[in-house]
């Protein structure tokens, strides 16, 4: 059963939505765009796609949750239509490029403070309230250059890489990542995470592999764990399969408190996501959680 916590409609008609995501404490994050124009919508004009692309929003939006009150901060400075990604750092923002390699850093009001160099072809950043940032890439990236070659990257709070997923697998035998589909940093440390092209799934607890499953199969782009099985999103369905091997995958209904069926929409990274037990869905009016 989903609670519903956030609706468009309460804001702003010309916010675009670029990111849904989760914070360390399991509540969710929306980064939305002011003055880029909506998204094409299916089916997809390559010029309309082309001039959407290149064009750069005035202000990003971070929408987030403050109790029972939704809250909103305008960043105006340092980004792009390709800024992608967005999580709480200390007491302000980190928001992320997918591509270009950067992240920046910002305080409570929106202020630039600085930037960090992050390696390009970020899939998902997910951060901790240690000042711990958690970063997987895509294909691009790995088969590119630079720190994204290791797939997946710790960076401590000065923006050194303590932790390189490539150089660290070779000791535990772990698959080497090609492109990393999935990441579930909990709010505690332990860090998830489900790659192309074996599709293992694997459990990093304090650095150190803790746990794996090889030849998991994908789960899409967001998972929650939740005792002993797994509820993902995948292809804007919901799933779940238990935690031992042989395991199959089963369909699941996500339902609001009155029993309505929830329709999640079928965008990727619009979808939903999820950190820890804790599962976001969009239904594309309004976004819903998981009850514990």
């Amino acid at each position: 059963m989903f609670e519903r916590v956030i609706s468009f409609d309460s804001l702003p008609s010309d916010w675009d939505l670029v990111r849904v995501a989760v914070d360390w404490a399991g509540n969710p994050l929306l980064l939305m765009a002011e003055g880029g124009g909506r998204r094409p919508e299916p089916p997809i004009n390559p010029e309309a796609w082309s001039r959407w692309l290149q064009t750069s929003p005035t202000a990003l939006h971070v929408v987030y949750l403050e109790g029972n009150s939704v809250r909103t901060t305008r960043i105006a400075e340092g980004i792009g239509r390709l800024t992608m990604h967005v999580q709480p750092y200390d007491s302000g923002w980190v928001l992320g490029y997918g591509r270009g390699g950067r992240a920046n850093v910002y305080g409570t009001d929106g202020e630039l403070l600085r930037t960090m160099k992050i390696g390009d072809a970020v899939e998902d950043l997910q951060t901790l309230s240690d000042g711990r940032i958690w970063v997987s890439y895509f294909d691009e990236g790995v088969y590119g250059s630079g720190i994204s070659t290791q797939g997946l990257v710790c960076f401590d709070r000065a923006g050194k890489a303590i932790f390189k997923f490539r150089e660290y697998a070779d000791k535990p035998k772990l698959p080497p990542i090609d492109d990393c589909y999935a990441m579930n940093v909990t709010g505690h440390g332990d860090v998830w995470v489900n790659y192309y092209m074996a599709f293992p799934l694997v459990l990093l607890r304090e650095m150190e592999a803790s746990q794996h499953w090889l030849e998991f199969g994908s789960m899409g782009n967001a998972f929650a764990v939740r005792g002993d099985h797994v509820i993902y999103l995948r292809d804007s369905k919901l799933m779940t399969r238990r935690l031992e091997p042989m395991s199959e995958p089963e369909n699941m209904d996500a339902v609001d408190a009155s029993g309505n069926r929830l329709s999640p929409c079928a965008t990727r990274y619009l979808s939903g996501a999820a950190r820890g037990s804790s599962l976001v869905l969009n239904t594309g009016t309004a976004i819903y959680v998981a009850a514990p």
